[in-house]
C-alpha cells in the first residue's frame, strides 16, 4: 500500500504522532470504497492500532499513525492499484509503550495477538495484510532482551512466524521476502539444539527448502535453486512438488542455453 497524497485541512495540537499500537479515537468523514461501508461516518471510534483485521483497518491504521491529534486530514492511497480516497478527523490518541518500556511477557501477548490476526488475514488470502501482522510479531520477538529472557521455544515461535511470511511472500510473487526469511529459518532448525526441540523439524526444513528452491527459480537463479532440489530429495526422495520443480528448472536452464547460443551466433555472423 502506498500513501502517495496527504493534506491537512486542520491542523493538529500536538507534536507527537501515535505510535505502532497506541489508542486512538477518530472520525471517518468520507470514504469512496465500499471497504468502508461497515464504519459508520463521523461517528467517534476508538480502537487499538493494529489491532483489527480487513484492508479498510489496514488503510486507516496506515493514515492514523500520519496524523497528530485534533488534525483533520484527506489522503489519497493506491491499495493493489485502487485509488482510494478518506478523510479523517484525529479526536485523540493515548501512546502506547514502546518495545524497550514492554516486559517479556508483554511482549509475547502482543506478539501472539499480531499472529492470530496474521493466521486469519492469511486463510482469508488477505497476503499483504497477513505479512504486515506477522512482521509486527516478529519485531517484538526479536527485539532486545526478548530473546535472552525467553522459554525454551522461542526460537521455535520465531521460526513458524517466518515461515508463515515467507508463504505470504510465495503467494505474492515477493522472491526477495521468500529467500530472505528462508534463510533465517534454515540457520535455526538446522541448528542440533533447535531442532531437538521443534516437532517435525524436517518437515519444515523441507518446507523451507522447497520455497527457497521455487523463489531461486523464479529469478533465475538455476544453480542455487538445483542445490535446494537436491537437498530437499536427499531428505524425501519422493517428494512430488521437488521433482515436479526440477523439471520445470531443468526445461528453463535449456530454454537459456539455446537463446545463449543463438545470441552468440547472431554475434559473429
Amino acid at each position: 500500500m502506498l500513501i502517495t497524497k496527504s493534506t491537512i485541512l486542520n491542523e493538529g495540537q500536538k507534536l507527537l504522532l501515535p505510535s505502532t499500537f497506541s489508542d486512538v479515537t477518530f472520525r471517518l468523514l468520507f470514504g469512496n470504497s465500499d471497504l468502508f461501508q461497515g464504519i459508520q461516518l463521523n461517528t467517534p471510534i476508538t480502537y487499538k492500532l493494529q489491532h483489527n483485521s480487513g484492508v479498510a483497518w489496514y488503510i486507516l491504521d496506515a493514515c492514523l499513525m500520519k496524523m497528530k491529534c485534533g488534525e483533520c486530514a484527506e489522503f489519497r492511497i493506491n491499495y493493489l492499484d485502487q485509488l482510494i480516497m478518506v478523510k479523517l478527523h484525529m479526536e485523540d490518541f493515548k501512546l502506547a509503550p514502546d518495545t524497550w518500556e514492554m516486559s517479556v511477557e508483554q511482549k509475547h501477548s502482543l506478539a501472539a495477538e499480531m499472529k492470530l490476526l496474521g493466521t486469519n488475514l492469511l486463510r482469508g488470502k488477505e497476503y499483504l495484510l497477513a505479512a504486515e501482522k506477522y512482521g509486527l510479531a516478529l519485531k517484538l520477538l526479536i527485539s532486545d532482551g526478548c530473546r535472552a529472557q525467553s522459554m525454551d521455544n522461542h526460537e521455535e515461535k520465531i521460526s513458524l512466524i517466518r515461515m508463515n511470511m515467507s508463504l505470504c511472500f510465495m503467494k505474492l510473487n515477493a522472491y526477495d521476502g521468500v529467500i530472505y526469511h528462508s534463510k533465517f529459518i534454515l540457520d535455526c532448525l538446522e541448528n542440533a539444539d533447535v531442532a531437538v526441540k521443534i516437532p517435525k523439524c524436517q518437515d519444515l526444513i523441507i518446507k523451507t527448502l522447497y520455497r527457497r528452491a521455487w523463489a531461486y527459480c523464479q529469478i533465475n537463479e538455476f544453480e542455487k535453486c538445483k542445490s535446494d532440489i537436491s537437498r530437499v530429495l536427499e531428505l524425501d526422495p519422493d517428494n512430488g512438488e521437488t521433482s515436479k520443480l526440477l523439471s520445470v528448472v531443468e526445461s528453463r536452464v535449456k530454454q537459456n542455453d539455446r537463446k545463449m547460443s543463438n545470441n552468440l551466433r547472431s554475434m559473429f555472423r
